[in-house]
């Protein structure tokens, strides 16, 4: 018996509803996908640029330490633990905290960083004076005004001593400016440069893993290539400063936070340099 228009139309619609009722539940899920998708990739975003923000303003403050260290270094003789403890000082800002004292924080941070990384958090290289200034321009008359029995570079009349050092080695004298050579001058003797690394911890732990992976282990001795590998970030600044007193060659331990350009990194000690004067 055939069915009435009436419940044949009723039969449509109910498929048709049906039907829309199906499609609008996938639409939704895929809605909700999307958006699971978006947000995942804002959010990654937005943790990128903590990241980078936070590893700009740990550069900026480095870079106002490196220079209160190349300071204190040139007024003292390049002294290691006088620039060691002026660059601690200099950072305490970044552990600037409500509770306890920075210097506290500070030394907490760095022996959870060595326990961690073995690594010492930053590291200074004293890239000028190098070996072959000591070698050419050590001065005995300096080593006594500076009171040490280590090779010392004479900082007083730097242009009469290059001109001295020109016509002793017969060498031709220079023009209305000094003449640099290959060799170390009196000049680039008595200037101070520094390099300074401070190695930065992402708190992504996505973005360590990637660093670590990308990172080359061939030159793993270096202190640099080190802290690639273990998924940290070396920030570098580098100043020049001229000496205002007499550079000494002091022994530098190995395991020391700063180091000459020709020593190669050595893990610190765990009590090396904790103290903040």
């Amino acid at each position: 018996m055939p069915r009435h228009p009436f419940f044949s139309s009723v039969h449509r619609d109910k498929m048709t509803i049906h039907q829309a009722r199906n499609y609008s539940g996938r639409q939704q899920g895929s809605s909700s996908t999307e958006f699971t998708i978006i947000a995942i990739l804002l959010l990654l975003l937005a943790l990128s640029i903590y990241e980078i923000a936070r590893a700009h303003a740990l550069r900026q403050l480095m870079q106002q330490a490196l220079q209160e260290s190349a300071r204190a270094a040139a007024i003292h003789h390049l002294e290691p633990d006088i620039a060691v403890d002026r660059f601690n000082e200099a950072m305490l800002p970044w552990w600037a905290t409500s509770g306890g004292t920075s210097a506290q924080a500070q030394q907490q941070s760095y022996q959870r960083f060595r326990a961690k990384y073995q690594l010492h958090p930053w590291q200074i290289t004293i890239l000028s004076p190098n070996e072959e200034s000591f070698k050419r321009h050590a001065d005995n008359r300096a080593k006594q005004e500076a009171g040490t029995a280590f090779p010392t570079i004479n900082n007083h009349y730097q242009y009469e001593h290059h001109i001295g050092l020109l016509r002793n080695n017969r060498e031709p004298l220079p023009g209305p400016l000094p003449d640099f050579q290959s060799h170390p001058s009196i000049f680039e003797a008595n200037t101070i440069t520094l390099q300074g690394i401070y190695l930065y911890e992402p708190r992504l732990l996505a973005l360590r893993a990637i660093i670590a992976a990308a990172s080359s282990l061939n030159s793993a001795s270096s202190y640099g290539r080190q802290a690639l590998a273990k998924g940290l970030i070396p920030l570098r600044v580098e100043l020049s400063l001229g000496a205002q007193s007499h550079p000494v060659r002091w022994p530098i331990s190995a395991h020391s936070a700063i180091q000459r350009a020709s020593t190669r990194y050595a893990p610190p000690m765990p009590s090396t340099y904790e103290r903040i004067r």
